[in-house]
């Protein structure tokens, strides 16, 4: 099993990567690595897909980390929310076997603390109030999970697979793609597509031809579960959000 993980650390010589070099490397991940030659695995099946894990800041943290100098690690910021669904609807459409730290899906903070293995149990603990206090982001990695499970080509592991997904051609750092289900797997569509808004403006994008139904919109994933929402021709990414919808 292989496991990959970018990394980028800032200095005053080094430079943030480009919104295209961040949408290559998120594509990449789609595919779990399998369409360049950066990695190279022999199949999806080969990686793991995580954005937090016991080592170094949990997901949480490093999202507020990153927009505040001075995070507050009670707050629940509906951005950071935001933010936090995108991630997870990101890795939990890509190809491979994702990973998740427990904790993660109600907004698990240690409070900053990186390296905590020396740290009380106050840090490392569980705290599972948190798990009511931010239930909705809790029923939001349940949703996508079970998504996931009704879609089985993302987690076959298998090769031809990953090279059977079609990106579209979006301006970045808009990104998005389709795979069509495979033959006989039991998938609850025919095909999905699926886009990837990391900014804070709506933004709509081109769909393929036919009706679609809206399956999660980055709010919510289980769109599925309800009444049908169609789209045709076009569809509105909100915010931070993780859209997925499947053809009918």
């Amino acid at each position: 099993t292989m496991e990959v993980t970018l990394k980028y650390r800032h200095s005053p010589a080094s430079r943030a990567p480009s919104r295209q070099s961040l949408a290559a490397m998120t594509l990449s991940a789609v595919g779990a690595w399998c369409l360049q030659d950066r990695v190279n695995p022999r199949a999806p099946s080969q990686i793991i897909s995580y954005v937090s894990a016991h080592d170094n800041l949990t997901l949480w943290d490093k999202l507020l980390a990153v927009k505040y100098k001075k995070p507050d690690y009670a707050a629940a910021p509906d951005v950071i929310l935001a933010q936090n669904r995108l991630a997870a609807g990101i890795y939990l459409t890509c190809m491979g076997t994702p990973f998740m730290l427990a904790g993660e899906e109600f907004a698990r903070t240690k409070k900053g603390i990186h390296n905590s293995y020396r740290s009380p149990a106050s840090i490392n603990q569980l705290d599972w109030s948190r798990a009511a206090r931010f239930h909705g982001l809790v029923d939001y990695y349940r949703g996508l999970i079970a998504l996931r499970a009704r879609f089985p080509r993302l987690g076959d592991g298998k090769l031809e697979s990953a090279h059977a997904i079609e990106f579209f051609s979006l301006e970045p750092p808009l990104e998005g793609w389709h795979l069509e289900a495979a033959s006989g797997d039991g998938a609850a569509w025919p095909e999905i597509a699926v886009f990837y808004n990391p900014t804070g403006q709506e933004a709509t994008v081109p769909l393929p031809e036919g009706r679609w139904r809206l399956l999660c919109d980055g709010v919510s994933s289980s769109l599925w579960r309800g009444s049908e929402i169609i789209r045709t021709g076009s569809t509105v990414l909100l915010p931070y959000s993780a859209t997925i919808l499947g053809q009918v």
